[in-house]
């Protein structure tokens, strides 16, 4: 999932329908159902709805992360055409980051979530990413500017981290500098850069990353 800089930048929907004729393909990365805690329990809600308004809306790959849970994929058939298994996973380490990182995983069976799981509640950030390189599983650092609410960030710790990922996310339900950051740590350390919605109220689809290959290019 990683990009080099000169395919790395964020397109509107006319740019990205030309990408598309040329067979690039698009996903949302970032999709909450009503199984994640803190989405209301509504029916436009559940994952199988989410699939096919993803696919009305022209995805090509459709994956729900939600909240350190992978119960969407207990109910949803696993040969969907499109279908990706993700979740966002919370991680608290104190010693080296000092506030709540969330992170997306993906392409995971139940066995390696549970590993991950229990490392993240460890609160061993480099634990975990060992975990995730001995799986060969790709991975998304979450809106790096974004905090739980009451946590005092350690906005220091902020370019380090970025140092540790592949990936980093520009997310659509974020303050547009705070995006604007995100794409410069991304140049300045040479890191990948996906767009997608975050979405907890079904707006799938109203960002998402076209990917060909190894390049990926943002579209809102």
């Amino acid at each position: 999932m990683k990009e080099n800089n000169a395919t790395k930048r964020i397109l509107s929907r006319r740019d990205a329908d030309v990408y598309r004729k040329h067979g690039w393909q698009a996903a949302d990365l970032h999709v909450h159902s009503l199984f994640s805690p803190d989405v209301i329990k509504a029916e436009s809600l559940h994952p199988e709805r989410l699939y096919l308004r993803a696919k009305r809306n022209g995805l090509d790959y459709v994956t729900f992360t939600d909240h350190d849970t992978l119960d969407a994929y207990d109910i949803l058939n696993p040969d969907l055409p499109g279908l990706v298994r993700g979740v966002e996973l919370r991680i608290k380490d104190m010693k080296c980051v000092g506030h709540t990182i969330h992170v997306n995983v993906y392409d995971l069976d139940k066995s390696q979530f549970q590993m991950l799981k229990e490392i993240a509640d460890e609160g061993d950030l480099h634990g975990f990413l060992d975990g995730l390189a001995g799986e060969r599983l790709p991975f998304v650092y979450n809106h790096p500017l974004w905090f739980e609410p009451g946590e005092k960030p350690n906005l220091k710790a902020i370019p380090d981290l970025v140092k540790l990922f592949p990936v980093i996310e520009y997310n659509m339900h974020r303050v547009r500098r705070k995006n604007e950051i995100i794409m410069e740590l991304a140049a300045r350390y040479g890191k990948g850069l996906v767009a997608a919605t975050d979405t907890h109220s079904g707006m799938i689809g109203q960002a998402f990353t076209l990917s060909r290959g190894e390049k990926l290019q943002g579209v809102l």
